[in-house]
């Protein structure tokens, strides 16, 4: 009785409208690029940065 009004819940939920990416007004460039940062400061006792004494 429990899996049937979970199931009836959950289904209200579904939608069965398809949104395709053609519709979503967003332009994204051919080609992604990010920086890698330094991770100089990082290595050895990182954890030391965080000033906390436990």
């Amino acid at each position: 009785m429990i899996i049937i009004l979970f199931i009836v819940l959950l289904s209200g939920c579904a939608s069965n409208t398809l949104v395709k990416v053609e519709d979503i007004d967003i332009q994204m460039p051919k080609i992604w690029q990010t920086s890698i940062p330094s991770s100089e400061k990082v290595t050895g006792k990182w954890w030391k940065i965080f000033n906390d004494d436990d």
